[in-house]
């Protein structure tokens, strides 16, 4: 099918989150390889039973600023925190087993000073910060299969992910978060919320219609192909301030709920999610899209 240009269509955002669950870093530009975008999601926090932990139970985390040094130094800062932690990641540590949902995954855990700056800075007990050796070990293994729609699972090439919910890759537009805020002001007396909530690696401007995202299947993103095999379904941390760590009374999840769910209240629709086609290719601000194939 010969490419469609949408020459309106361009990216004006782009994020990583280095710590699965904490703040995101804004970049000018990312790298991807077939795990997902590179310096993104790949460490996070455990509890003391090596499971990760989120921003759905502990909102505090978004207030937790983490920010690559090098690829092989991250520095932390966090409210309430004297000093901030600037830590050498260790990669290659014993494996341990840590839990993403239902995926046992094997990471490195990064030592008893970064557990003790994590617990102190979020007021809890024996909070652990382990890396995935995504691509640098080939004990690391966490196949992206299942997160396929069933539908597609015969279909879409095999692919691993790292420390990411369910996708190497999440794109949204700005133009559906336009439509989301009118009905969030009309419902809540004027509330709107910004594009962070949603926590994406690309962001977008200049579709023609809100929701347009969800018609795309196979893209291009300046030079990068990516496959988009379904849409986001949201849980409730776009209900938590970014800057503040406080959730709202009303979040975006109630009102997707109401008009973005032909699947049921626990499948709202926001964004999609992405595999990508070939490694080692650059998304930039200010690259434009193009839509080569449309979703059936």
């Amino acid at each position: 099918m010969a490419a469609t240009s949408y020459e309106d269509i361009v990216v004006t955002g782009l994020n990583i989150f280095p710590i699965k669950a904490c703040k995101g870093c804004k970049l000018d530009s990312i790298t991807l390889d077939k795990y997902g975008v590179i310096g993104d999601r790949r460490m996070m926090l455990v509890d003391a039973n090596s499971r990760f932990i989120t921003q759905r139970r502990y909102p505090q985390l978004a207030t937790i600023s983490p920010q690559w040094i090098n690829p092989e130094t991250i520095m932390v800062t966090a409210p309430g925190m004297s000093q901030s932690l600037t830590h050498q990641i260790i990669k290659d540590g014993p494996l341990t087993e840590t839990t993403v949902w239902n995926d046992t995954v094997l990471t490195v855990d990064q030592g008893d000073i970064a557990s003790e700056w994590f617990s102190t800075a979020l007021g809890l007990q024996y909070i652990r910060l382990v890396y995935s050796p995504v691509g640098e070990r080939p004990e690391y293994t966490r196949p992206l299969s299942m997160y396929y729609p069933q539908s597609l699972r015969e279909k879409l090439p095999l692919q691993e992910v790292d420390l990411a919910d369910a996708a190497p890759v999440t794109i949204v537009s700005n133009e559906s978060l336009v439509d989301l805020n009118a009905r969030m002001a009309a419902h809540t007396g004027g509330h709107t919320v910004t594009l962070d909530r949603f926590r994406m690696n690309i962001e977008l401007t200049g579709a023609s219609r809100p929701y347009q995202e969800d018609e795309w299947l196979l893209i291009t993103v300046g030079e990068a192909p990516i496959l988009l095999y379904s849409e986001n379904h949201r849980c409730k941390v776009p209900s938590v301030n970014q800057e503040t760590g406080v959730p709202d009374k009303v979040g975006p999840l109630d009102i997707l709920r109401q008009y973005r769910a032909p699947g049921g209240p626990d499948k709202a629709l926001f964004g999609m999610f992405g595999l990508v086609l070939q490694a080692g290719r650059t998304v930039n601000l200010g690259d434009k899209i193009n839509v080569l194939e449309l979703r059936k």
